[in-house]
């Protein structure tokens, strides 16, 4: 593993995605690892690129940067990991995604957060305190922790404890989603498999 600290200019940046104002990637690349990851395509570091899951970037200034332009940019959503994860294995050291979040919320914004990590009960108290101004989505890939699940998403954090996760954080009356991807035809698309991942929902 190669960890890199580079200093930015900008933190957010505007989001084309649906519900999103603006997008929040406190890390470039992904200690997840995942074959699939489409955010492979939109890194511009190739030798992140071609060593995916081993080499992560983490933004050092990050939080200063966030800390001026929340006073400047107008209120809105922000996405927190559009293109990487914010609770990759490294957030347990750097907390850049938690010590956002608090920024975030205490200057009006709110957050949407997406992650495949069970690490993000680490930071439950926090959580549950911006319950009214934040949602998580989990992404949910299958419901069993599976040998094709280890090979595709090597070191994410497996199924099972993504579910309980989930769980956890909608019992705290945490807004809550679930990202149902990649489907995988042959292995995840079965009805039976989609009735358990809809139940969890």
């Amino acid at each position: 593993m190669q960890i890199v600290e580079v200093d930015i200019n900008n933190a957010l940046s505007r989001s084309g995605l649906p519900d999103l104002d603006y997008a929040l990637n406190p890390y470039i690349g992904c200690l997840h690892g995942c074959l699939y990851c489409y955010a492979k395509m939109y890194t511009r570091f190739r030798n992140v690129v071609d060593n995916w899951g081993y080499i992560v970037i983490i933004k050092r200034n990050l939080i200063d940067v966030l800390s001026r332009e929340v006073k400047r940019f107008r209120k809105g959503v922000v996405g927190l990991g559009t293109i990487t994860d914010g609770y990759q294995p490294i957030e347990a050291i750097y907390k850049l995604s938690r010590k956002s979040i608090e920024i975030l919320v205490e200057n009006g914004f709110r957050v949407s957060i997406q992650t495949k990590s069970s690490l993000i009960l680490r930071d439950l108290e926090i959580l549950k305190r911006y319950r009214d101004f934040i949602d998580i989505g989990i992404t949910i890939t299958s419901t069993s922790n599976s040998s094709l699940i280890k090979l595709l998403e090597p070191f994410s954090s497996p199924p099972t404890a993504r579910i309980e996760a989930l769980k956890r954080l909608s019992i705290e009356g945490i807004k809550t989603w679930i990202f149902y991807g990649p489907v995988i035809p042959g292995y995840n698309d079965s009805i039976e498999e989609l009735l358990k991942i809809i139940s969890l929902a």
